[in-house]
């Protein structure tokens, strides 16, 4: 899902173009029989559904640049997540340090796996309007994809963080990081209780980008039940903390590819203004990957070359 490009000057915003329904904050929505509505000045741009049928309906070409070999930053914002906090699921107990090692494992290599190679066939330079790429275009490498690092800001986080919060944390992550390069995303993780209104009713998470910087935004995944993933592939939890995390996966990936394929949010994407994990969101091809010496729950991707959806890399 994804949110208006825009640029900030001065205390207000101004929209760098006119943009088309698609460019819309589309948050990405939760399982179930619900059609996300308006979101304050934001539509949701698809209808999520445990296990739903994506509309036969291909990605189309807009212009506008890819992520050619994404580097991943992840800021744990706020220093709660240096504490002990612990969450009793039955006899195993996670921790905020579970989160993090849960996280950090699946963007260390997830550029090297097949689930993600669906990216791999999209690409900047192709004609407007197109479906395909072709040689001479730049396509995005995700076997060059890597994970800069995370860090634990230890600052103040709102009870009821804001659009505008989570960008001037991002901004800031960006400054600690001191990557400005349009292949960067920064992905702002906010702790327990610590939410944008919305999260898990409404929304799971959502990815967007101002002038010079890209970012996500994941709120706190156990938060939201299993409104936002929960158990969605793997139903008995392990140490690890597939069936329990398996929202931190299937969220931030989707927020990850999003950002690689249309990073700001005039690149690839349909008639109806869906990204390409938009398409498939909570589908029964949704499944377990392996992923640096491990597995992890995953959705399938829109593969223009199938006309539909894959986990495979076609």
């Amino acid at each position: 899902m994804k949110r208006a490009f825009i640029a900030a000057i001065g205390l207000g915003v101004t929209m760098l173009w006119a943009m088309p329904a698609h460019a819309a904050l589309q948050r990405y929505g939760r399982p179930g029989p619900i059609r996300l509505g308006t979101v304050g000045a934001w539509r949701a741009a698809h209808s999520s559904r445990t296990g739903g049928t994506p509309k036969v309906q291909n990605l189309t070409y807009h212009g506008g640049p890819v992520q050619t070999s994404t580097t991943i930053y992840i800021d744990f914002w706020r220093s709660d997540w240096n504490t002990n906090y612990s969450m009793k699921v039955g006899s195993l107990t996670y921790t905020y340090q579970s989160v993090e090692n849960y996280v950090e494992s699946f963007f260390t290599g997830v550029g090297q796996t097949q689930w993600i190679k669906t990216d791999s066939q999209y690409c900047s330079g192709a004609p407007l309007g197109s479906t395909s790429c072709a040689s001479g275009d730049t396509y995005i490498d995700n076997s060059a994809t890597k994970f800069g690092g995370f860090v634990v800001h230890s600052t103040t986080v709102p009870s009821r963080p804001t659009d505008s919060s989570i960008e001037t944390e991002a901004k800031w992550a960006q400054n600690n990081f001191k990557d400005t390069s349009p292949n960067a995303l920064y992905m702002v993780f906010s702790p327990h209780a610590k939410s944008e209104s919305g999260f898990g009713t409404q929304w799971c998470a959502w990815h967007s980008g101002v002038t010079g910087l890209q970012y996500a935004y994941i709120p706190f995944m156990p938060d939201a039940g299993t409104s936002c993933g929960r158990n969605f592939v793997n139903k008995t939890n392990n140490a690890f903390g597939n069936g329990y995390f398996d929202g931190y996966s299937m969220v931030a990936g989707h927020e990850f590819e999003e950002t690689q394929s249309d990073p700001q949010l005039n690149a690839w994407y349909d008639a109806s203004g869906n990204e390409d994990a938009d398409k498939c969101a909570w589908n029964s091809l949704s499944t377990n990957i392996s992923d640096n010496g491990t597995t992890f729950a995953v959705q399938p991707l829109w593969s223009n070359a199938i006309s539909g959806c894959s986990v495979t890399g076609t």
